[in-house]
């Protein structure tokens, strides 16, 4: 059953209305998936162990917006047991009695796993667990699902890439976290890496997202009318995940570009991808507005780290401080992060990633105004604030400083609209009417604002430990383990040590 709610969610067969309904349905029968792994003994996994620890996973991620630390312990459980049913090891190279049937479905769990992991590290902001062991496990094959079966003497030879199959997405995204992996892996170093090595990596994951068949690859205009929910869905998957490991990859050497030309590749490469990412942004959110394509599948929201977007900010906001070659540039920079800022503030009620979101990019624009005379409109659009900053030259934000005396709490309260509640059909909001109104208050009395502002203060050096401590989710590890049905007992004394 809760196979069948998730699948029916993912094809938009939910409607609003059932909605709430579903999210039970998936929360009563998570508490069944414990059970059975329980009551089978998962340590010692047999047939649909692992599928059933999946499901589990992604009903966990699913439910718990804001905070995904035990997705994040699930995987760990997970990856160990993939481990001892020597999932790290193709079959074709060590042998054993397993069917090629057995053997490819293997292959499927294995990157299926991967995916997750890489999924579940980059929202907590801990290095993965899968990228961590050595593994010889092949790419599933490009296989429809009539090509073989349990009885399979052989299998056929992979379909080419550019034949759409129901593997291929899951084929595509997974070259991409294997290189991704890499990436995390190397952004995690206590030191900073080689410069060969970051553009070794760009180079494999260029390579990677070069093999997507153009049916996956992000259209610049946008979803089509006449695109699947499902297929929407998958090209802005990857194409995120592609920008945001290329914004990971180059980041820390994004100011070093300031002083030393050999790293303005990565300069360029950095804005590039942040300027993507919060192009997705956009279109993704119009996506899911009342009447888009993906207006039933606003799950799909939940499962984008909110620190993907943020990173993409920052650097578009440390490309300002050091100034732009012309003023059309900075237009065009200075309206991405104005549109993210509008969107946050349109899911201000919705958790609180979005209420710290929304602050980040009022603190944003509110330097950006102050140091560049642009001041934004109530369309968003960048407006000179005085004759006399007309005549300034763009040379950035740098030079200013959060932590005077004049940028109070209530002034970084101000620069996020609204600053203390959203009204449907408001001036300021471009929400779809719908004749509801909701109240929002956040008490920024309590936020640690000191840390953000040192954080802001641009010297020729950016501290991206600092940026990645104040912007991920720093409350999760306190969370008590999902609790078990209260009225389900066992005689087994191990239950509740699962």
């Amino acid at each position: 059953m809760i196979v069948a709610t998730l699948a029916a969610l993912g094809a938009s067969e939910v409607s609003q209305v059932n909605r709430a309904s579903a999210m039970e349905t998936i929360r009563t029968y998570r508490e069944c998936c414990i059970q059975c792994l329980v009551l089978s003994n998962y340590t010692k996994p047999g047939p649909y162990t692992l599928e059933t620890m999946f499901i589990y996973m992604e009903s966990e991620f699913l439910v718990n917006k804001d905070d995904q630390v035990q997705s994040f312990l699930l995987v760990g459980n997970a990856a160990r047991l993939a481990l001892r049913m020597g999932l790290h090891r193709d079959s074709a190279k060590v042998g054993g009695n397993i069917t090629p049937f057995q053997a490819e479905i293997r292959r499927r769990l294995w990157h299926h796993l991967l995916q997750l992991d890489l999924l579940t590290s980059f929202h907590i902001g801990l290095p993965g667990t899968i990228q961590a062991i050595d593994s010889d496990t092949l790419l599933p094959g490009n296989f429809q699902d009539e090509d073989f079966d349990e009885d399979s003497a052989v299998l056929p030879h992979s379909r080419p890439d550019s034949e759409i199959t129901p593997m291929s997405y899951s084929i595509c995204k997974s070259r991409l976290c294997i290189v991704a992996g890499r990436i995390v892996a190397l952004a995690n170093r206590l030191s900073l890496p080689e410069y060969q090595e970051v553009m070794t990596l760009d180079r494999d994951l260029q390579i990677a997202y070069q093999k997507i068949p153009p049916a996956f690859l992000l259209d610049p205009r946008g979803p089509s009318v006449i695109d699947s929910p499902a297929t929407i869905i998958r090209r802005f998957s990857l194409a995120i995940l592609f920008q945001k490991s290329r914004c990971m990859l180059h980041r820390k050497h994004l100011m070093r570009a300031e002083s030393n030309p050999e790293f303005a590749f990565s300069q360029r490469v950095s804005l590039e991808a942040a300027m993507e990412l919060l192009r997705c942004q956009s279109m993704v959110h119009e996506a899911a507005l009342p009447g888009g394509q993906l207006s039933r599948d606003r799950w799909f929201l939940s499962s984008l780290s909110m620190h993907d977007f943020l990173l993409a900010a920052m650097i578009v906001y440390l490309s300002l401080s050091h100034g732009t070659r012309s003023s059309d540039e900075q237009q065009e920079r200075i309206n991405a992060l104005a549109q993210s800022r509008a969107i946050w503030n349109q899911e201000w009620a919705v958790s609180a990633e979005s209420k710290k979101a929304a602050m980040v990019l009022g603190i944003m624009l509110k330097k950006v105004q102050s140091g560049t005379g642009v001041g934004l409109s109530s369309t968003g659009a960048p407006t000179s604030t005085s004759g006399a900053a007309q005549g300034r030259r763009i040379d950035g934000v740098s030079s200013l400083s959060l932590n005077d005396q004049t940028t109070a709490h209530r002034q970084i309260v101000d620069s996020i609209q609204p600053s203390a509640h959203l009204v449907a059909g408001s001036s300021e909001d471009t929400t779809p009417s719908s004749g509801l109104g909701v109240a929002v208050e956040f008490d920024f009395t309590s936020a640690e604002m000191d840390p953000l502002g040192a954080m802001f203060n641009v010297p020729t050096g950016f501290d991206w430990e600092l940026f990645d401590t104040q912007l991920r989710p720093q409350d999760g590890a306190d969370q008590a383990w999902p609790e078990i049905m209260g009225d389900f007992t066992t005689e087994n004394d191990d239950y509740y040590n699962f």
